[in-house]
């Protein structure tokens, strides 16, 4: 588990025991009144009944993405780094090798079919960089999606934080009869005001993943572009002979 998202599962540990102790707090103190006066706290009762109700709401949110949807940026991070160091770097590499200054037949083979032949080099070699600059986009592309979920579970990490801060204020409110019923509205104003952090920061990793799915759309494409065949020519440059009726007919000089 990425560490920001295993902070974030401290933090909701952390907001389970808290909003237990809330409604242990509570209960008791609700226990004190008299039943003859029980009708008195009805509006109380509505009141953690509502609290209840949204925690179950909070609690989906949340365990939805630290459960199933959790995604893993270090692992996308990597993969970007394997596309440059297993693909971009070699064939970038390759392309350098084969350039026409380092090869033998620059500067040692002549003629007509020389020059065929090293009309070929440049497109063989900008066809490699290709490649690179691929693998180059690849990496930006995860590295960015990477950076999107780790900064949704620093937005997520904060509201919890916010949170509990407000659980722990609710709680220290809830001190008797008299002042719980101020309590409840403080912790459902904080429960909506996370389940709305959360929200807002689900909207905003969505809209990061829907820019990278079209980039990711675009490089699949440049891909094919680039086809599945190594640029040759339509001349049979093996065959060096003399005018002989085939499709050669290499002069000698």
């Amino acid at each position: 588990m990425n560490d920001t998202a295993a902070q974030v599962n401290d933090k909701a540990n952390e907001v389970d025991v808290k909003i237990k102790e809330f409604f242990d707090k509570a209960n008791d103190i609700l226990s004190w009144v008299p039943d003859a006066f029980s009708h008195l706290i009805d509006p109380v009762k509505k009141g953690l009944h509502d609290i209840s109700q949204k925690m179950q709401e909070f609690w989906n949110d949340v365990k939805r993405f630290l459960i199933t949807e959790r995604g893993e940026p270090d692992a996308l991070k990597g993969a970007g780094d394997q596309w440059m160091s297993q693909v971009g770097d070699p064939v970038h590499d390759t392309a350098g090798d084969i350039a026409l200054p380092k090869l033998r037949t620059y500067l040692e083979w002549e003629g007509k079919a020389s020059e065929a032949y090293k009309a070929l080099v440049p497109a063989q070699a900008e066809g490699l960089k290709g490649i690179k600059g691929l693998a180059e986009q690849l990496r930006t592309s995860l590295t960015n999606l990477g950076n999107a979920i780790e900064s949704f579970w620093t937005a997520v990490l904060i509201a919890l934080g916010a949170f509990v801060v407000a659980i722990v204020a609710a709680i220290v409110e809830a001190c008797g009869i008299v002042t719980l019923p101020a309590a409840i509205p403080t912790l459902l104003g904080a429960v909506g005001a996370a389940i709305g952090l959360i929200a807002t920061a689900v909207s905003s990793t969505m809209s990061m993943v829907d820019t990278i799915n079209a980039e990711q759309t675009a490089i699949n494409q440049k891909i094919r572009d680039l086809g599945d065949e190594w640029t040759r020519s339509n001349a049979d440059l093996s065959d060096a002979t003399t005018n002989d009726g085939d499709a050669s007919n290499w002069q000698v000089d």
